[in-house]
């Protein structure tokens, strides 16, 4: 009889010895059924129930109260939203005992101003059922809500963890995205589809990638980078004497953070995992020693040092000879394997760096000469010591004196020899001449100065030299010879040879007894001498040598008529004859 708009009643007919039935609702609404249902709304009402047999009636009364809905309403904000964001849903009812909420997605609340979100995509019925407090009556409302597609993010990379600089390529896996945006988790990001990324720094570090869609909608998801320290590498060597062989290396490992240790001494043969080995070199040469530390995440640093292996010196050499002469040049020569330098000892506080060195040893002794062979990295070898003799040594000396005849030079030298500790002398004069006299005189045929050398040897043999320059005073003469033998042995007698020195201009005529000319001459060398001379031979013609090229000339007695001038001006006199006399003419006497 009482409920909540719209109410709908059922009417039980308990009427008895009716024929005809009438309903009247009170809402201006009637019914003829025995039993009928009506809905009624918002009100009260009184139900009559009309009966009839045909001869008499009868009424009965029901009153009815409608209960008023309660109204309800609810706002949504925002209007759209992405998944998994949340709506927001504000109660405007006022009067409700309880409010429930059907989001339609098989979520309900009984919150008062509730929030939720979609886990997909589409459009969804919210209704809100509110019970009224004053009457307990319910009432619903209900709204669509749209909740947009929104991007998947995922991603995979191509390690999860390893040794810095760790280098890490990300592949983007994400689903409905249009754009993403990573970062890295070391102050760095990136907006590339399929990034890379290098991790200096140890540590562990999430990479977080968000997708975007053109709706605006984002996701985002993370995964955890772990990069690991590397362990430092590093050693000490200590290196055993370097110019012996075989070469000992001993290390000390200084590594940090490291529990494996890789040696590699680049000898062809030494490998080693223990933590501080010997190394072997027995082959000189430039060698690099490295040492890979790896600690316990596999995590390797390597580190090297560079070290030289000088070959071994080895230096030998033989004396020039045993036995040797004072201030005599001496030729050391050494052989050196793999030697830089050489510095010579040659007993006496004398030393001499070369190979080979040229040496003359000022005294006289037995002397223990030695060398000493310098190599890299400051390595030394020493020859053993061999003696040497050095036998005393003549000192050649000597002085000159030009001699003059009444008061004039005579180009003639007396040579006084001063020489200490010889025995045997020999003079060379420069002239082509020489001479074993002690002290020699010599006479020169020029006016040049000449150049003489006093050889002296002692009873060892020893020798010793000196040379000077010796000036020749100038003096002039001409000596023409009296005879000559064609056919001697000796050049001055075979031939008629004008003698003479100084000589500016001059002119010789040879006739035979008939008063023919058989040979003249007037050349001159550079020191004025006479350069030409006659053979005896004469065949009516004499030659640009004036000589004669034909006949032999019989034995005989020939004249020769000459004349000459000498450099300083003056005019040659003659030669003194048979008498004593001076004559530019004489007899020439051809022997056969």
């Amino acid at each position: 009889i009482s409920g909540c708009s719209p109410l709908t009643v059922d009417f039980t007919n308990f009427s008895t010895n009716n024929v005809f039935n009438n309903w009247d609702f009170g809402d201006g609404n009637n019914s003829t059924l025995l039993n009928p249902s009506h809905t009624f709304n918002q009100g009260n009402y009184k139900v009559a129930l009309y009966i009839n047999n045909g001869c008499s009636y009868d009424t009965a009364y029901v009153n009815i109260s409608v209960f008023p809905l309660q109204i309800i309403d609810f706002s949504i904000a925002p209007d759209q939203v992405c998944i998994n964001k949340p709506f927001q849903f504000t109660n405007l009812s006022s009067g409700l005992a309880s409010s429930t909420w059907d989001f339609g997605d098989g979520i309900s609340s009984i919150l008062t101003n509730p929030s939720h979100s979609y886990t997909t995509s589409g459009i969804y019925t919210v209704k809100l059922v509110g019970i009224s407090a004053s009457n307990g009556c319910s009432s619903e409302i209900s709204r669509d809500v749209i909740i947009k597609s929104t991007p998947v993010s995922n991603f995979t990379s191509s390690s999860n963890n390893g040794c810095i600089p760790l280098s890490i390529n990300f592949t983007n896996t994400n689903i409905n995205s249009n754009f993403q945006f990573w970062d890295f988790g070391d102050g760095n990001t990136s907006n590339k589809i399929n990034p890379d990324h290098i991790f200096q720094t140890p540590g562990t570090y999430s990479i977080k990638e968000v997708s975007i869609n053109l709706n605006g909608c984002k996701d985002s998801i993370s995964h955890i980078i772990i990069a690991h320290p590397l362990p430092i590498s590093n050693f000490n060597i200590n290196v055993s004497d370097v110019c012996k062989s075989p070469l000992l290396v001993t290390t000390s490992n200084t590594s940090i953070g490291a529990i494996n240790y890789t040696w590699d001494f680049n000898n062809g043969t030494n490998l080693s995992n223990l933590n501080n080995p010997i190394g072997i070199y027995a082959s000189p040469g430039n060698y690099t020693i490295s040492l890979i530390s790896e600690n316990v995440f596999q995590c390797k640093d390597t580190s090297t040092i560079e070290i030289s292996v000088s070959p071994i010196l080895d230096v030998s050499f033989k004396l020039p000879d045993n036995i040797n002469c004072r201030n005599e040049v001496l030729v050391f020569n050494s052989s050196v394997n793999f030697g830089d330098s050489v510095i010579w000892n040659f007993g006496n506080g004398d030393f001499k760096k070369g190979n080979p060195v040229w040496y003359t040893f000022p005294l006289p002794g037995i002397f223990d000469v030695s060398v000493v062979a310098y190599g890299n990295n400051g390595c030394t070898d020493t020859s053993s010591t061999s003696k040497i003799t050095i036998l005393p040594s003549p000192i050649a000396d000597f002085d000159a004196y030009n001699i003059k005849i009444d008061q004039k030079p005579s180009g003639t030298i007396q040579f006084t020899n001063h020489s200490l500790l010889a025995n045997n002398y020999t003079w060379d004069f420069g002239d082509g001449n020489s001479s074993t006299d002690i002290d020699p005189i010599h006479k020169y045929l020029h006016n040049s100065n000449s150049t003489v050398t006093l050889y002296a040897v002692n009873n060892y043999g020893c020798k010793d030299k000196l040379s000077k320059l010796i000036e020749v005073e100038f003096f002039h003469g001409l000596f023409i010879p009296a005879t000559m033998y064609p056919g001697h042995h000796a050049f001055g007698v075979a031939n008629f040879v004008p003698i003479g020195v100084g000589i500016k201009e001059f002119e010789i005529l040879v006739y035979d007894d008939w008063g023919n000319l058989v040979w003249k001459s007037t050349a001159l060398d550079e020191d004025g001498r006479p350069s030409e001379y006659w053979n005896g031979l004469y065949d009516g013609n004499v030659n640009e040598n004036g000589n004669g090229s034909g006949l032999a000339v019989q034995q005989d007695a020939y004249v020769w008529k000459a004349k000459a001038t000498f450099l300083d001006g003056s005019i040659w006199q003659g030669c003194p004859n048979v008498k004593g006399n001076i004559s530019t003419s004489g007899s020439l006497t051809v022997i056969r």
